[in-house]
């Protein structure tokens, strides 16, 4: 089962770099940059209206809009030169780090992930 989501997982990268190259051979490169920034919008709306501070109807869930924002941020990553050895190599440093980050973290009335999530 694990090994077929990693499959499905790869795929799904060498798709979003294949994209990637369509629009760098479009000459349309900076094409990633300003989806990534349209999706993070998408994230925020979805998460006011959870939150109960918009009233509105949502194309998409949360969790949709997040796995976009993933898609736009690898397009960028691969305009910008990145490719596939590297990326998993920058991902484990990543991930451990904010493993790390999070494991420190102690909750305050301010912290800002508490306040979207509880």
């Amino acid at each position: 089962m694990f090994n077929d989501q990693l499959d499905n997982f790869d795929l799904a990268i060498c798709r979003i770099m294949e994209a990637s190259k369509n629009d760098v051979a479009a000459g349309n490169k900076p094409a990633f940059l300003l989806y990534l920034l349209e999706e993070v919008g998408e994230v925020a709306q979805c998460i006011e209206v959870e939150r109960g501070m918009k009233k509105r109807k949502l194309k998409e869930s949360l969790e949709d809009e997040c796995v976009d924002v993933v898609v736009a941020a690898l397009g960028n990553y691969f305009n910008a030169g990145g490719d596939l050895d590297n990326l998993f190599e920058i991902m484990k440093n990543k991930s451990k780090k904010w493993l790390d980050r999070t494991q420190k973290r102690k909750a305050t009335p301010i912290n800002i992930g508490m306040m979207f999530y509880n």
